[in-house]
């Protein structure tokens, strides 16, 4: 999966999580940020799990009682970045924060 990522997807967020195994797991700069959008995520998050074909049908079968497991492909990212250009900005939130 180091390859092909997981992906997490939600309203208002798009996280690819990629594991790495063996050598390549001691030399990774791993990224510890916040994931932006995780504090708003909704209860339509989807986590999409590449399945290889040794295990499509198990993974499949797995992921068919879950609203939240899909093994379909993740939809693109630049999708996900359009719908999100469409939000609205609280001006008056941001002033009370401190922002012009």
């Amino acid at each position: 999966m180091d390859e092909t990522p997981l992906v997490l997807v939600d309203d208002s967020m798009y996280v690819s999580i990629r594991i790495v195994r063996g050598d390549n797991a001691f030399t990774l700069d791993e990224t510890l940020d916040p994931i932006p959008g995780g504090a708003s995520a909704t209860a339509d998050w989807v986590l999409y799990i590449p399945a290889p074909d040794h295990l499509a049908n198990h993974l499949s079968s797995a992921a068919a009682g879950s609203d939240h497991v899909s093994t379909v492909a993740a939809p693109a990212y630049q999708a996900k970045a359009q719908a999100a250009l469409s939000a609205s900005i609280d001006r008056d939130a941001l002033r009370e924060l401190g922002g012009n």
